[in-house]
């Protein structure tokens, strides 16, 4: 009996497995991209595991009733036994019966969302359908599956890619099985550059992998964390601990993967094909230049404090254009989006992007703080950059560090109105620079009022712009409303934003 009981429970919970997948593909919308519809398939292909262990179970139950019915009838036992035999029976056909209505229900929701048919997925074939199995077998305590173990813990003597290899050609695609994810939702990268430390087929199998989904870049798992953030907590701030950097082979790790994510989805690494990519050919020219191109959010928060702290010439290096880090990191569009979503009634945007963005910035002056004042090719300095991007969450600190590239900017010498704004955005900030903050910017303490009073000094006239229009400030409440125009256009970086008319 305790046996028959056991095998009841295993029946209900593959039964109510069924019935979960099937309100999950009823609540599924219609319109799933690809990769959403072929990660149900495979889903589908794990419920159709237990679709038969379930109809075996069951058959095995329905026979051993037999048995017993058998032995009951030849021995003539008492009507007790009978009994107990027929509420076996009750109970097993029950079992059968929604078993039966639950696998018909999900075969239905299958069709419908996906258009697959669960025989289909489900290989009749041995030698297939075996092996696909094995390859989807999630069934442990990690979810680990063999692409997971594989990246983690295989290639010993043959390496990795030969196995990735072998195991991604199978009748399912390779984007069904590089989508499953472990217990925490981690992809096969994850754990790839998890290993502590990297060899030369960690580098193989990391290109392979990548030529075959660049999305796996951009997974992150239930911390929000993606491999980029795992090669740098790891060989980073690990290594900071211990008060020591990182290794050569942890550096040119993150190297690889920063130069795949500024290349983007146009990267090719090593596909189906023999042919090996050498590490030179991805990692970018200058580690901190294309950190600086990347959208906000795609390095750690820590990255940049981390790189920028003055160690390095490197960070002080020009492209070929003449630009610094600071430069780029000014006209990196990402950057200016996530202020412009966020301004209401005052040009500072105060979210975490804002914070993490403002962070980023300080940590770039503070490793080569030249650069404020560094003209690139076309002659602009970061605040002309830094204004024609709509940079509003960093450009009163520039304005405070470096004043004179007010002045110098031709655009502001002759149009008082331009400078009104530059004053204004300078007034509305209540932060002061201060030489004993982290990271040091300046050298001495910086507040608005002196920058504004450096600033008129230079500029008298300034003061008097929009004496006339006040002037007249009756006939135009009579003109417009009660509104003002010269106050409107007055507002802070209407002349600064990316689409304005200049």
């Amino acid at each position: 009996m305790k046996q028959f009981y056991s095998d009841t429970q295993d029946i209900k919970s593959d039964i109510a497995a069924i019935d979960s997948a099937t309100e999950k593909l009823i609540s599924t919308p219609k319109d799933k991209n690809k990769v959403a519809l072929s990660v149900l398939t495979t889903e589908a292909a794990k419920i159709s595991i237990r679709v038969e262990n379930c109809k075996r179970k069951l058959e095995l139950l329905q026979e051993e009733n037999s048995h017993i019915k058998k032995e009951l009838s030849e021995a003539k036992e008492e009507t007790n036994n009978t009994d107990d035999l027929s509420a076996r029976e009750e109970q097993v056909n029950n079992l059968q019966s929604k078993f039966s209505e639950g696998v018909k229900r999900y075969e239905e929701s299958l069709k419908e969302v996906t258009g697959a048919d669960l025989n289909a997925v489900t290989s009749t074939d041995r030698k297939t359908g075996g092996s696909s199995r094995l390859l989807l077998d999630q069934l442990n305590r990690a979810k680990w599956s063999p692409l997971h173990l594989v990246c983690l813990q295989g290639g010993f003597f043959r390496g990795k890619v030969p196995l990735l290899r072998v195991l991604l050609e199978n009748p399912y695609s390779s984007e069904q099985l590089l989508s499953l994810l472990d217990r925490q939702d981690r992809n096969v990268l994850h754990h790839l550059t998890e290993i502590s430390e990297p060899t030369d087929d960690t580098f193989r199998a990391l290109h392979y992998l990548i030529g075959r989904d660049y999305s796996l870049l951009l997974q992150k798992d239930d911390r929000g964390k993606t491999p980029l953030d795992y090669v740098f907590d790891r060989h980073y701030m690990k290594s900071s601990r211990r008060n020591n950097g990182p290794s050569k082979k942890g550096h040119l790790l993150l190297q690889v993967l920063v130069g795949y994510l500024e290349r983007g989805e146009g990267a090719q690494g090593a596909s189906a094909t023999d042919e090996e990519v050498n590490n030179d050919d991805i990692i970018p020219q200058n580690l901190f230049h294309a950190a600086c191109r990347l959208p906000l959010g795609t390095c750690p928060e820590l990255m940049f404090k981390v790189l920028f702290n003055g160690a390095t010439t490197a960070e002080k290096e020009v492209d070929e254009n003449g630009n610094t880090a600071l430069h780029l990191l000014l006209a990196n569009p990402s950057y200016a989006g996530e202020g412009n979503a966020s301004q209401q009634q005052s040009y500072r945007p105060r979210n975490r992007a804002y914070n993490q963005s403002q962070r980023e910035f300080r940590y770039v002056v503070a490793s080569n703080r030249d650069a404020v004042h560094t003209q690139n090719n076309s002659g602009h300095l970061p605040l002309r950059v830094a204004m024609d991007a709509g940079r509003k969450d960093v450009i009163t600190d520039l304005i405070m560090i470096n004043h004179e590239a007010v002045l110098l900017d031709e655009r502001l010498e002759n149009r008082p109105i331009l400078m009104a704004h530059v004053l204004g955005i300078v007034a509305s900030t209540r932060d002061v620079l201060e030489p004993d903050s982290e990271p040091k910017i300046v050298d001495d303490v910086v507040n608005p009022l002196d920058t504004m009073f450096k600033l008129i000094r230079a500029r008298p006239a300034i003061v008097s712009f929009g004496r006339s229009e006040a002037l007249d400030a009756e006939k135009e409440k009579s003109n417009l409303g009660g509104k003002m125009s010269w106050r409107k256009r007055l507002k802070s970086f209407r002349f600064f934003s990316r689409d304005s008319k200049r």
